[in-house]
């Protein structure tokens, strides 16, 4: 490596450079035309012509362009392939620091196109663990618009991550996009709603059932079909159509051969039918609403006490007795994260199941749990029967206790939870005659 002044007009910037824009260099500029380039920039020869390929100092050579230099300081370097100046060029940057992820994940990419370039050997370049490398390039299958913001700062890059486990819907990515611009409490729901759905489709597909998530797609493809009853399972012969707001509730079809022939009544019958599956569907999508609710408030109770590990002074072993042995058995393993494959759960399961994890929490989680636990399932009339002639006032105002103590740990409501406890508030109301 050596230095020397050379022409600017014989620096040609790097086509492979990682950085999307220079920016303004108006003051760079001018602290350029004053003070001159403190720090060299860094070009490789050309094997070619008298010409040298930019390495690092795009920022700088647009401030010295515009301070009218005609040269510039450089470290030169021999010739290189270009491969070698790309990789060059990244861990310049990196050490930096002030490249964006999305001009980080962009560089990754191109590395990745050169043979003989793998993760391990960018990880050796870089310093970036394997992890960081591939977590950055599903930045990169998400569509454009989403990259773009993540380049801008208007999607945190957290974000962008949720985002990119749908990167191959463009229609998902942009309604949960907008969902997090337009109403960011209400995200949550939606995006567990769309991991669910991605588990449902993945779980249909290896059923061996056709999956769709366009219609017109679905009945292109198929002609005929016979909608099978509200709840079946996507298996084998069948087509299941998951579309955007489904959640894990498909709509099923059974692929024809023909168009089907009915007479009179059985298209009256077809119609009361549709009529009774389309009444189903609206029971179920409401109560598959109230269960992802549910499922968002028990995240929240078992990130605080799964993640946040508060450790008191005292564990009284008995209050974790009280808690193993008393709280509602399917609300205490869903709290803990423990799965059960189903059929009888006896206490004596459910005591042994929960223990480990109990026995290694301090008092604070304890209470946690156990108020929990026990609010979740009272609280249960009140979110699932509202309505119902049967329960009373001090069933639904339980459900207002179990809002108000999510909210006591920094739950904030989301829209579906908010119209729930208007509901619940507004029958109590109706019931004590106020």
């Amino acid at each position: 490596m050596r230095l020397e002044e050379i022409a600017i007009d014989l620096i040609v910037p790097n086509e492979g450079n990682i950085r999307r824009d220079v920016g303004n260099v108006t003051e760079l500029a001018a602290s350029i035309k004053g003070r001159g380039i403190l720090e060299p920039l860094v070009v490789a020869a050309s094997e070619h012509d008298h010409r040298f390929s930019l390495i690092a100092g795009h920022r700088r050579l647009a401030a010295a362009q515009k301070a009218k230099l005609a040269t510039v300081p450089c470290r030169v370097l021999d010739a290189m392939s270009r491969a070698d100046e790309l990789e060059l060029m990244l861990v310049e940057n990196l050490q930096r620091s002030d490249l964006t992820a999305v001009e980080e994940a962009t560089a990754y990419q191109q590395l990745l196109t050169f043979p003989d370039m793998d993760v391990d050997r960018i990880r050796k370049a870089t310093g970036r663990s394997a992890t960081t490398i591939r977590s950055r390039l599903k930045l990169m299958d998400l569509p454009a618009d989403a990259i773009e913001r993540v380049h801008k700062g208007q999607l945190s890059l957290d974000a962008a991550m949720k985002l990119a486990q749908f990167a191959d819907e463009p229609a998902q990515v942009e309604r949960l996009s907008k969902m997090m611009d337009n109403n960011p409490h209400n995200f949550v729901y939606y995006l567990k709603s769309a991991q669910e759905r991605a588990k449902a489709m993945k779980a249909a597909t290896e059923a061996g059932a056709e999956v769709h998530v366009d219609s017109d797609a679905m009945q292109t493809a198929h002609p005929h079909m016979e909608r099978q009853p509200w709840g079946t399972k996507p298996g084998p012969g069948l087509v299941a159509l998951y579309d955007l707001h489904s959640g894990r509730e498909a709509s099923v079809f059974k692929v024809l051969d023909h168009e089907p022939t009915e007479d009179d009544e059985s298209e009256a019958a077809e119609r009361q039918q549709k009529t009774r599956h389309e009444e189903n569907r609206k029971r179920d999508e409401a109560r598959e609403q109230r269960r992802l609710a549910q499922e968002i408030r028990l995240d929240y109770v078992r990130e605080q006490l799964l993640q946040k590990k508060l450790r008191p002074a005292a564990v009284l072993n008995g209050f974790r007795e009280a808690v193993v042995g008393r709280a509602d058995r399917t609300q205490l393993l869903a709290l803990l994260d423990i799965e059960w494959p189903g059929g009888y759960l006896s206490a004596e399961d459910a005591a042994a199941k929960a223990r480990p994890v109990t026995d290694q929490m301090e008092l604070p989680n304890l209470v946690v749990l156990a108020t929990a636990a026990e609010l979740a399932d009272s609280a249960r009339a009140a979110l699932e029967s509202t309505q119902d002639a049967w329960v009373k006032a001090p069933e639904l105002r339980v459900g207002v206790a179990w809002f108000d103590y999510l909210v006591s740990l920094g739950y904030e409501l989301n829209d579906i939870d908010a119209a729930k406890l208007a509901e619940i508030e507004a029958r109590i109301a109706l019931l004590e005659g106020k």
